[in-house]
């Protein structure tokens, strides 16, 4: 029992806002005392050898059915968070995974990422012209937050007029998507159920549209989609475009953490 009190007395404080600050240190520290690390907080395993991070990421007997499991584990608020992830195929094992994966590649075709070249070449000419006249740049505020989020508005069709919304939706959702809830106050969740909500009745109304009236755009191809006569449902669809914007929210990681 004292041996237990001290463990946590004395364990390292992960993931909140000193760790997020400087996380190097903490990795340093659980690589050479405690390689493979219970974590109490959210009952799962912290890995931080490369090598066993890899055996794992490469195991076929470890699961990605993520989006399954976490409501057993997370607070009501939370459940509209993850309702959706069970669609995508982030949190999907073979050969659901498998599928998924064939259908949504069918839209990443060489030329629909070819042609996002010119798109981005200009906003981030854009960014560097606005920081020229200002005579600074905060690198990661004013290009490496917001071109993510921009390119994949641009690949998904959303007009120019909604994308600052888009961003914002994007950005209230990610500040909860990788944290624990312990780092999170009630109103950032309350902003992260109330953003996901936002975009998936905006996703949906994107949908609908492209159904009618098929684009040039990244939903479009989705919709399009096809592998031996088998298509993506709605939820497939709302929770793979939710996951091109969780790829996006690892870049608030750190910017979540600290609020």
């Amino acid at each position: 029992m004292i041996l237990r009190l001290l463990k946590r007395l004395f364990a390292p404080k992960l993931f909140g806002p000193r760790m997020l600050a400087d996380p190097y240190p903490y990795y340093a520290r659980l690589r050479s005392t405690a390689p493979v690390y219970w974590l109490d907080q959210v009952g799962a395993w912290v890995l931080t050898r490369y090598a066993d991070v890899t055996a794992v990421l490469r195991s076929a007997h470890v699961s990605s059915d993520r989006a399954n499991k976490a409501p057993q584990q997370a607070v009501p608020e939370y459940q509209a968070l993850n309702e959706i992830r069970a669609f995508s195929m982030l949190d999907a094992d073979p050969p659901r995974h498998t599928r998924l994966r064939l259908l949504v590649n069918k839209a990443f075709t060489p030329r629909t990422v070819e042609e996002l070249a010119p798109f981005i070449r200009a906003f981030v000419d854009k960014a560097l012209d606005a920081a020229a006249a200002r005579g600074r740049m905060e690198l990661m505020a004013d290009l490496a937050f917001p071109l993510p989020a921009t390119v994949i508005a641009e690949m998904l069709g959303v007009p120019p007029e909604d994308r600052d919304r888009f961003k914002q939706w994007s950005d209230d959702t990610t500040a909860a998507a990788g944290n624990l809830p312990s780092n999170l106050s009630p109103e950032v969740v309350r902003k992260a159920v109330e953003g996901m909500r936002a975009l998936q009745a905006y996703f949906r109304d994107i949908i609908a549209r492209r159904r009618a009236e098929p684009r040039d755009d990244l939903i479009s191809g989705l919709i399009k989609a096809q592998e031996e006569g088998d298509r993506l449902s709605d939820q497939e669809l709302l929770g793979n475009c939710v996951l091109l914007l969780r790829a996006n929210g690892q870049n608030h990681w750190h910017r979540g953490g600290r609020r």
